[in-house]
């Protein structure tokens, strides 16, 4: 069974909270893999406690796959995974912060076709130069679905409007319009067709950027 993306949801507030949830979701199918991007915006960003799958039912914990990256001071972003999330129907992902945070947002999408042993290769170091157009190498063998996420920042001018991309199909997003505009945030992935796949995004702001791109 080849690798696919399977179905997402996203979640977002401006609200100074300490807990979010993304809109609910089915996961299905088999060989299942779930993947969450976590950012957050805060004149002191705080560390993620947990993120879990379908908290009020099966209550199952992700794993945090990528280290926090700080980016400017004030935003914060995180990896997290759960191999073989129980299947369910309009659950949703729900993460919580050590505090409140000024601007949070949650990305989740879920595979299937997944290994289960090994779900994922080797994670290239994440991208972190100033750029409104960033893209990443990551090592891949042909057939492999390659999933890219980025963060995007902008604590001058608040202007961090729409993400696109021409490298990775982009299945979920949290936009300037969404959130107000200092944070944006994506995910998508790409079917690798050799040994070497780019993902890579574009923010179409005018001021300044400061991304962090996962492969």
């Amino acid at each position: 069974m080849a690798a696919a993306w399977s179905a997402g949801a996203r979640g977002f507030s401006a609200a100074n909270v300490s807990s979010l949830a993304t809109a609910a979701f089915t996961i299905s199918g088999t060989d299942r893999y779930l993947e969450v991007l976590v950012y957050s915006g805060d004149s002191t960003p705080q560390n993620v406690t947990s993120v879990v799958w379908d908290a009020a039912g099966v209550n199952e914990a992700l794993t945090q796959v990528e280290s926090y990256i700080t980016s400017r001071t004030y935003f914060r972003s995180s990896k997290w995974a759960l191999v073989n999330p129980t299947a369910g129907t309009s659950k949703t992902v729900t993460v919580t912060w050590a505090g409140t945070q000024g601007e949070t947002m949650v990305i989740a999408d879920s595979y299937t076709g997944i290994d289960q042993t090994t779900p994922s290769r080797t994670r290239p170091t994440p991208s972190q130069t100033s750029t409104s157009t960033p893209s990443l190498s990551v090592t891949s063998v042909s057939g492999d679905l390659v999933v890219g996420a980025v963060a995007f920042s902008d604590d001058a001018g608040g202007v961090v409007s729409t993400i696109t991309s021409s490298a990775v199909t982009v299945r979920e997003k949290v936009e300037g319009a969404d959130i107000g505009g200092y944070e944006s945030c994506a995910q998508g992935d790409v079917t690798a067709t050799g040994t070497s796949t780019s993902v890579g995004f574009t923010c179409n702001a005018a001021s300044q950027w400061y991304p962090v791109l996962y492969g």
